[in-house]
């Protein structure tokens, strides 16, 4: 059975022209108000988790287009279903660290892989629900009208007690990636200056190595909100976010809304403890003037939840001789490709290879996660070398053929790419390139 629901919500530059809208912890339409509402940062989370697996990356709420929206390098954080630059790692200006430099330019064509895709499904979190446009019977976007003019109506199974879809509007949305070596690189870029880029940004930034962009976006979530009393169930609510709003856009408009994005992040023993945060820097809705959209300042509760961040605290947590962990999203796609379903981020773990770094006198442990593992799958991790003022790298064995620059195919999610699959971040396309790090050693 199907069931349909009120559509409860528009995106901040749409409320001009809808009925309903959705701020804060206030519903604004002719039906009874439920008694408690979500937070903008449940919602915003609840979405990106929802659409973790099937974009294979973590999809923005409210996407920007460039330079804000997020390119290959850019350093920021996620607030409240946006992505607010900070800086960029390949190029030098005033809110670069002082005492931190850049990283060399990936060149196009060599450093980046770009693939351009055929636009022709939504991407869905549950296969037996779906959405509808303009009033049209078909679940396909109808072509060449812009993103501001499309009514959508969901079409959520009973099974599902949450859905989130997105879509890309326009007849092609194009991918990016970083090149493993120069992944590779970023991390190790990472290792080796988390210290500075913590004392300077907090939270920690992420940084991206992966994009997803079109020239428009619609997407939205159905979830109930849950009662006071928690004995029945609530409403359902049905947020939808689209744009740009711009009516002139049409299926030429130029493909510069980053819709998904994948990265690479470090974790530490202070980001295992919550609470942990400053203001954060002037993000792109604050320049605008959108004090409506603005990123509050409870970093307990508007913190952006990730797969990529448990799996790393996961296995920072286990293991205590370990100061901090470097990963990036690669490995989480990764994993959905194989598995078809995202890592449980209560459960699951890297295989890491771990290093002992010199950082000015002080040693430190540092692991790079390169796969992530079931508990089941993982070994104990090596002993610390008996000289730990030798900088010494040393290599997980869960996955033989998952060690930090030694797959047998680039982690690629420009790859070519079959136009009946949505677009997602991580594909293999089996792709060979230079093996830069030091081979492990045989086990006996």
């Amino acid at each position: 059975m199907v069931r349909d629901a009120l559509l409860l919500n528009v995106p901040l530059f749409l409320r001009a022209s809808q009925g309903a809208c959705f701020s804060g912890a206030k519903f604004q339409d002719a039906a009874p108000r439920p008694q408690k509402a979500t937070p903008h940062s449940e919602v915003f989370n609840k979405y990106s988790r929802l659409l973790e697996a099937p974009c294979r990356g973590h999809a923005l709420y409210e996407p920007l287009a460039s330079p804000d929206g997020g390119e290959i390098g850019d350093a920021g954080v996620v607030k409240n279903g946006r992505f607010h630059k900070l800086f960029n790692v390949y190029e030098k200006n005033d809110r670069f660290p002082a005492n931190i430099s850049p990283l060399s330019k990936p060149l196009e064509a060599v450093d980046i892989l770009q693939t351009l895709n055929d636009n022709t499904e939504s991407m869905r979190s549950s296969t037996s629900s779906s959405v509808t446009y303009n009033g049209s019977a078909s679940p396909q976007l109808p072509q060449g009208v812009p993103p501001s003019q499309l009514n959508v109506k969901f079409n959520v199974n009973d099974a599902d007690s949450e859905f989130a879809f997105l879509a890309c509007t326009g007849p092609h949305y194009v991918t990016r990636s970083l090149h493993e070596l120069k992944l590779q690189e970023l991390e190790r870029w990472i290792t080796t200056n988390h210290r500075e880029l913590r004392r300077a940004f907090t939270p920690f930034p992420v940084f991206i190595t992966e994009t997803v962009k079109a020239s428009g976006w619609v997407g939205g979530i159905s979830y109930e909100e849950t009662r006071a009393s928690g004995a029945e169930k609530g409403r359902k609510v049905e947020l939808i976010t689209r744009g740009p709003a711009d009516p002139k856009w049409t299926e030429k408009s130029a493909l510069d809304h980053t819709v998904v994005i994948g990265f690479a992040t470090a974790r530490d023993r202070s980001t295992l403890r919550k609470g942990r945060s400053a203001p954060l820097p002037a993000g792109p809705s604050e320049m605008r003037g959108e004090h409506d959209a603005a990123p509050s300042r409870n970093p307990e509760k508007d913190e952006y939840e990730s797969t990529l961040n448990a799996v790393l605290d996961n296995t920072l947590e286990a293991e205590s001789d370990a100061d901090v962990i470097v990963g990036s999203w690669s490995i989480v796609s990764k994993y959905i490709a194989e598995n078809g379903k995202c890592p449980d981020r209560s459960t699951h773990r890297c295989d890491v290879i771990l290093e002992t770094l010199d950082n000015g006198g002080e040693t430190e442990r540092v692991m790079r996660a390169t796969a992530v593992v079931s508990p089941d799958d993982r070994p104990p991790l090596p002993d610390p070398p008996e000289d730990a003022s030798r900088p010494v790298t040393q290599y997980y064995d869960a996955v033989p053929s998952l060690h930090f620059g030694e797959e047998e195919g680039v982690r690629d999610s420009m790859g070519t790419v079959d136009s009946s699959i949505p677009p997602v971040l991580g594909g293999d396309d089996g792709g060979q390139f230079m093996t830069v790090a030091t081979s492990p050693p045989s086990r006996h």
